[in-house]
């Protein structure tokens, strides 16, 4: 805490204030969102037993986006916002879910379809954002942080990606045992 003298009264600050030196917590772990990115990537492109690959790839994508909750939470508590963190945080956001998007495309052929078309419309959609976010940045605007509405829409992304995973693990190992035939019976019935 921070104590300040303003007019014979004591001032005492909330949020403690950031540190000036190195790289803050809450950056740390965007930057560690941003290098997990390519770990999902090999575990949906190298794992070729997809059973094993749905639920690898289900829990780097579930610790990666929990990164995401962390950081947000840690740097608005004890005041550690930076403009890095404003601008690199939606850019973390948005590899984690193209590099999901696109890998699903590749290695999940049932809905590749939906997929393609998703991604497409996602892509598109984010480099509108992102543009008139950069414009801005050159402006006196400055950096825009994330609104309420960008978070709930990388929530609701982040939760339909893994759904897709689980359910690919799910699947997958339905029609690969014994109980296979069973499910694609009930399926067609």
């Amino acid at each position: 805490m921070e104590k300040k003298e303003n007019n014979n009264q004591e001032v005492v600050s909330e949020k403690p204030k950031a540190k000036k030196k190195g790289m803050n917590l809450p950056n740390k772990l965007t930057i560690l969102r941003a290098i997990m990115v390519p770990i999902f990537v090999a575990c949906m492109i190298y794992i070729p037993d997809p059973i094993v690959c749905g639920f690898v790839a289900s829990i780097v994508f579930i610790i990666t986006a929990t990164t995401d909750v962390l950081d947000g939470n840690i740097a608005r508590k004890y005041g550690l916002i930076t403009n890095f963190g404003k601008f690199m945080d939606p850019v973390a956001d948005k590899f984690m879910v193209f590099a999901a998007l696109l890998t699903m495309c590749a290695r999940i052929e049932a809905i590749r379809g939906i997929l393609i078309w998703t991604t497409a419309i996602v892509f598109f959609r984010e480099l509108a954002v992102t543009s008139l976010r950069m414009i801005c940045a050159g402006t006196e605007v400055g950096v825009v942080s994330a609104s309420i509405f960008g978070k709930a829409k990388t929530l609701t992304q982040v939760i339909a990606i893994v759904a897709v995973l689980i359910e690919y693990n799910v699947d997958s190992f339905l029609c690969c045992n014994d109980c296979g035939n069973y499910y694609d019976s009930w399926l067609r019935s």
